[in-house]
């Protein structure tokens, strides 16, 4: 959505100002898996492993942990409202690859 959003934003909205940081989500992985077994159920939950990785770790824990995006946010774009959410979109682009 917020590509589709930003590709019709009117160049003038965004001034001089080209780089945003989208709305997401600051989520834990043990709160993804709960949701993923929520919706796909405690089969897709027992396929995962928990391995820890040194090198994904260095990589998350630079990332800023929660910021508002208030700048994103006051132009229209959206962040998801769960995880669930997030399952729920990619279930449904899922069925449209296989469809087409």
């Amino acid at each position: 959505r917020n590509l589709l959003h930003a590709h019709d934003l009117p160049a003038e909205r965004l001034g001089r100002r080209r780089v945003i940081n989208l709305p997401g989500l600051s989520i834990r992985v043990a709160d993804m898996i709960a949701a993923l077994g929520r919706i796909a159920g405690p089969d897709a939950t027992r396929r995962i492993q928990m391995q820890r990785d040194p090198k994904v770790e260095q990589i998350v824990n630079s990332w800023p942990g929660n910021f508002t995006a208030e700048h994103a946010k006051s132009l229209g774009f959206v962040a998801d409202a769960d995880f669930a959410d997030i399952i729920h979109a990619f279930i449904e682009d899922e069925r449209v690859s296989a469809v087409a």
